[in-house]
């Protein structure tokens, strides 16, 4: 379907109109023409005709960002850049004429025209050359979505002899032809493949270098300027998708639209003395720069004040043209290239100019000097680090990787067989040190894709399983051996390559903590984003769930609410569980980056061996693990689980029990994942057809190098995860979207990732059906696909009980100066009373906050988290479980700007005095002879040290452990409790006991009546929790207010949250 140009023309009065009246831009503000698509290019090279070949036609897809555009412009930059300061700026060679050209979106193809001609000249000369604009109305659409691509297509012609500028290097997203004009005939207005005839030549041509679009506000749009690593050299081909370079890669996970002016050799001096480039960021098409130069200068002899000068230079233009946060990356290392590919660190030696204390150190700490200082760098990206080895930074990082062939291997071959696996993103060299024979393939492949086996010999494959998005097209292989190689032949992995450029693998986990760098500026002006919560209804996963009997998917419809409107809301979710077995208070989570559990002692009777293990937990009967004996393989097979602590395996008849250091390893147990928002919802009708349905994706996932490399991936359309065991995951940001404050629904689907698995959603608490809550285990080829539903009436879906499934959290930008609290605990603020205790179980409020802490929260409008788990304490953390910086409670930390919390009362032990100082805990449970008083204060200070902001912490007083002989009828019958060998503890009902010290001490009361709040190691203010419950000061429940000596009834948390709920703004410092 064609447009005509009438409409353009309708469409361009229309846009001025809009403009004009200050409608239809993201964000507010006065708007500014910025490139809108994830893949802009300024060309490096010229391209001519080949003797009767003198016609060029193709195709290109533009993929929007995040926040896409009210309208766009194609926009043409007819000149080229090269690495030599005579060619840092090459105009074309002559004008171009296009004799057509058209866009595609939504299958309608609308030409594109430039003052309403479908004919138009492209001056030589110019730094850009702007088509008319085109809005989403004239595809018949309201507006373009986020990471929709839109296709260009054009021809034109050039005399014998000519040239236009070009792109060399992979695109990801075109077809294109240079051909005798009878070859490539007129297709531009068709939509699909374009056809052609004999045998023209498959190039690269000369495209649209931007897609310009009018937009203000929280929109961001990078301009990347760099050199071959941001080229792509070495990291595959593409725009971010499955590489281009770190910086690429981690714009497209966030969708942020970005331009990469990029070649080899390209240097400070070239860019400073480039006018058209240098006119582009001066005339604002780019928002925030990322600048990779410095590696091709600091070779050569220029002085260093001069390069700095060069820099100097090209800051002041983007400022000049209103870029808000300049980014700049230091200088990896640089040795000479040689037969050993940087596999080892004996044989690498830096360039000149490279060595410890030369030119690279003194320009990288030249750079870190400017940073913030007189117009530079925001932001100095520490790629160094990535690349680097850690005892020498001159020198380039040595994978663990050593290997060798078990099967001749082709060149050109897409696997091969290994004695050892390599892991995911691994580039591998053949035969390193042997001169005549070494083997890295072509640009720095080939590259590990997957590793598949249990034992040698292990099969390694090139090829991902990846389609590109916009064809569908399966993605080929990541590099392959350039040469033929024999059994026995040693293979390695590299970080450096050829001595000068980054494999792939440095790009990847570069990209990972760039992406956060990239969100943060779609914010405000500083680039610093307020993220904070969005529902009051997520949760830590606390329990595996039961098992669906028959079930191969499982569809959940969950209510949620947010105290604060967030923009760009996202959902963070862990695949596994916090586990608390058996009120050990065991915080690990399940094999976060790993699957291994700890086994205590093995016995072995026969064909049978009995595993005791810290924990069987997250283990299936019938799951195949490996039983590693001092980190080597010792048997496998499934396993049967007996208890919390007991496995057993079937092995070999007389199999002797390994000793020495023995864990059992699961291997990743995986799941595909899809979630939807629901929001304008109304009551709790099955049937909320009026709402608005927003479908979330996961494209962002496909930079997180661990969650990959274990098993995850994305699907093409982005809305299908797949998850390893044991990894948090999040979704995508929904740009331009404002989640408001007030009641929605999330909608999750699990579904099983291998034939004959079951599914086991994660567990959260609620209460399920007065809240519309319904969740359906399903067969896969269900006919009812619910995930992207709004009317879930006659699904045949049932309520909700106890466990509903959902995200840890809801997060997004909050409104500035709003503030989010975290709540960690144990389970006295977690969820209080289980639904499995009569007697006044604490169903929660009307949205399902349970315990005090979160119904105060929730009476005053505070966005928090919830991290408490039940039966968790102090010296686990300090143990190292749930602890560094891979642990969930403090990843979320980092969101909030106060905590409050009742840790310390699963860390009461007998015969360890209240202000005894021990050693660091050291293994699970292990007191270490520390009381109280030094558990609280190290807990004090990691919070404080994690927080954000005004880092307030509020601790309470700690709710009475006693055993009764009446049923708890009264106080009198009530006694300490004393639970069992290991977790004797000392809860002394009298002013003497720990319960009553730390009372004093959070209350400053007693002997710490002086202490000043807020010091090293102190909280900031207490809560009487206990006396707040309505509990005397003997250290016991109060008549009638618990079963079990632990957990008090609901009127006993109702009171306690109505004490706290007016204390919470002096309590924490700040208000809702």
């Amino acid at each position: 379907m064609a447009v005509s140009r009438a409409r353009q023309s309708a469409n361009r009065r229309s846009l001025a109109g809009a403009i004009g009246a200050g409608v239809l831009l993201p964000g507010g503000g006065k708007p500014r023409l910025v490139n809108t698509v994830m893949g802009g290019l300024i060309c490096n090279n010229a391209l001519p005709t080949a003797g009767s070949k003198t016609r060029f036609k193709g195709r290109r897809a533009y993929q929007f960002g995040l926040m896409a555009p009210p309208s766009f412009q194609p926009t043409f930059c007819p000149w080229w850049t090269n690495g030599t300061f005579a060619q840092r700026e090459v105009a074309a060679a002559q004008d171009i004429t296009i004799s057509k050209a058209a866009v595609v979106y939504n299958g309608v193809s609308v030409p594109v025209t430039y003052n309403g001609s479908r004919t138009f000249v492209i001056p030589a000369g110019v730094a850009e050359f702007m088509c008319d604009p085109i809005l989403p109305t004239a595809f018949g659409v309201s507006w373009f979505a986020p990471r929709s691509f839109v296709e260009y297509r054009h021809l034109f012609d050039l005399v014998s002899g000519q040239s236009a500028p070009y792109c060399d290097y992979s695109t990801d997203f075109n077809q294109s032809w240079r051909g005798a004009p009878s070859d490539l005939g007129d297709d531009v207005d068709a939509t699909g493949p374009m056809t052609v005839t004999n045998t023209p030549d498959a190039l690269n041509i000369f495209f649209p270098s931007m897609m310009l679009g009018p937009v203000s506000g929280v929109f961001a749009s990078l301009g990347l300027i760099g050199d071959s690593l941001l080229r792509q050299q070495n990291d595959t081909g593409g725009l971010g998708r499955a590489g281009g370079s770190y910086f690429k890669r981690a714009a497209y996970a966030e969708g942020v639209p970005f331009v990469a002016m990029a070649v080899g050799g390209r240097t400070a001096e070239q860019t400073a003395n480039s006018p058209k480039f240098m006119s582009l960021l001066e005339a604002g098409r780019f928002t925030d720069v990322h600048i990779g130069l410095g590696t091709n200068e600091l070779i050569g002899s220029r002085d260093l004040s001069l390069i700095m000068a060069d820099n100097r230079a090209i800051w002041a233009s983007a400022r000049k043209g209103g870029v808000r946060t300049i980014i700049q990356s230091n200088i990896q290392p640089r040795v000479a290239d040689n037969a050993y590919k940087c596999t080892d660190l004996a044989n690498q030696v830096p360039v000149a100019g490279f060595e410890a204390g030369g030119r690279r150190d003194q320009f990288n700490a030249a750079l870190a000097a400017e940073r913030g200082v007189n117009g530079g760098p925001d932001i100095i990206f520490d790629f160094a680090s990535f690349c680097a080895d850690a005892s020498n930074p001159s020198l380039w990082r040595v994978p663990a990787f050593l290997g060798t062939l078990t099967a001749d291997v082709a060149s050109g071959a897409t696997s091969i067989q290994t004695s050892a696996p390599p892991v995911y993103g691994d580039n591998l060299v053949f035969e390193p040190g042997n001169s005549s024979n070494v083997d890295i393939g072509g640009q720095g492949g080939p590259r590990v894709a997957s590793v598949s086996g249990s034992a040698a010999p292990y099969t390694v494959s090139f090829v991902p399983t990846t389609t590109n998005p916009w064809n569908g097209a399966a993605d080929g292989a990541l590099g392959t051996p350039g040469k033929a190689h024999v059994t026995g032949s040693a293979v390695k992995a590299t970080i450096g390559t050829d001595g000068t450029h980054a494999a792939m693998s440095a790009h990847m986990g570069a990209a990972v903590p760039l992406r956060t760098i990239y969100q943060k500026l779609a914010g405000d002006a500083s680039a610093q984003r307020n993220i904070i919560s969005g529902s009051v209804r997520t949760k830590l996963p606390i329990s595996q769930g039961a098992a669906i009997a028959s079930a191969q998917k499982y569809v959940a419809r969950v209510r949620h609410k947010a105290n604060s409107y967030v923009d760009e809301p996202f959902f963070e979710y862990f695949h596994g569980q916090m586990i608390s077995s058996g009120g050990v208070g065991f915080n690990l989570q399940r094999g976060f980056l790993n699957s291994d559990r700890v086994v205590n002692s093995v016995a072995v009777s026969g064909t049978t061996m009995t595993l005791t293990m810290e924990t069987t937990r997250g283990y299936r009967t019938g799951d195949v693990v490996t039983v590693r004996n001092n980190g080597a393989d010792y048997a496998s097979g499934a396993i049967t689980i007996a208890s919390d602590t007991t496995a057993t395996l079937t092995v070999a008849n007389g199999t002797a029990a390994p000793g020495g250091t023995v864990v059992c390893r699961n291997p990743f147990y995986r799941i595909e994942r899809r979630a939807a928002l629901v929001t304008g919802i109304a009551g709790v009708a099955q049937d909320q057809s009026a709402a608005v349905l927003t479908k979330m994706t996961w494209f962002g996932m496909v930079m997180d190098y661990p969650f990959m490399r274990a098993g995850g991936a994305v699907s093409a359309d982005g809305f299908t995860l797949t998850v390893p065991n044991g990894f948090a995951y999040r979704t995508d940001r929904v740009a331009g979207f404002r989640l408001a404050a007030g009641r929605y629904y999330i909608q999750e689907e699990y579904r099983a990732f291998g034939t004959g698995d079951i599914i086991r959603p994660t567990g959260l608490y609620g209460r399920g059906t007065d809240f519309g809550e319904y969740g359906l285990g399903l067969p896969t080829d269900t006919a009812n696909d619910l995930i992207f539903a709004k009317n879930w009436s006659g699904a045949g879906t049932a309520a909700l009980t106890a466990a509903a499934s959902g995200p840890c959290a809801v997060l997004g930008t909050g409104p500035e100066g709003v503030k989010c609290v975290l709540v960690d605990g144990d389970s006295n603020i977690c969820e209080a009373a289980l639904s499995s205790r009569t007697n006044g179980v604490d169903t929660g409020d009307d949205d399902d906050c349970l315990g005090p802490v979160k119904r105060a929260l929730n009476m005053k409008g505070y966005s928090f988290i919830d991290v408490s788990l039940s039966g968790s304490n102090i010296g686990n953390q300090f143990a190292g479980y749930d602890a560094g910086p891979s642990a969930l409670r403090r990843v979320f930390r980092q969101y909030c700007d106060g905590v409050i919390t009742n840790h310390a009362g699963n860390d009461r032990r007998s015969g360890i005095t209240f202000e005894n100082v021990g050693a660091a805990p050291g293994s699970l449970n292990d007191a270490s002879g520390n009381g109280l008083r030094i558990l609280t204060s190290w807990h004090n200070s990691d919070l404080r040290a994690t927080l954000r902001g005004p880092k307030r912490i509020v601790r309470t007083t700690l709710l009475p452990a006693t055993t009764s002989t009446d049923g708890y009828a009264t106080t009198a019958n009530q006694t300490g409790k004393n639970d069992d060998a290991v977790w004797v503890s000392d809860y002394a009902t009298s002013a003497n006991g720990d319960q009553f010290k730390l009372a004093d001490l959070i209350m400053r009361r007693g002997a710490y009546a002086t202490l000043p709040y807020g010091g090293a190691g102190e909280c900031d203010a207490g809560w009487d929790m206990y006396a707040a419950s309505g509990h005397t000061a003997d250290g016991k429940f109060a008549p009638n207010s618990t079963n079990d000596g632990t957990h008090q009834f609901v009127a006993n948390i109702v009171a306690a949250a109505n004490d706290l709920a007016p204390r919470l703004p002096a309590l924490l410092g700040f208000a809702a």
